[in-house]
């Protein structure tokens, strides 16, 4: 094993070893918010507040969070 690896924490994905604990975290955090603006958002369309029609992204929220943060680098 390469040194790097085997400096990860138990069960660690190696894609994820470069990045703090913090940022980790803020991403977590950043998913939960789209994931919880999605279901409301559907929720209003369901009631009929929102007309028209609406594709979510649910179960994509790492996608987004993830370009974002490559950008921001």
């Amino acid at each position: 094993m390469s040194s790097s690896v085997e400096a990860l924490r138990p069960n660690q994905r190696p894609e994820l070893a470069n990045l703090s604990d913090d940022t980790i975290l803020e991403s977590y955090r950043a998913m939960k918010l789209i994931r919880r603006f999605e279901e409301r958002a559907e929720e209003s369309y369901m009631r009929g507040f929102i007309h028209g029609t609406m594709h979510l992204s649910i179960g994509q929220e790492a996608s987004a969070v993830g370009v974002v943060g490559a950008l921001r680098a």
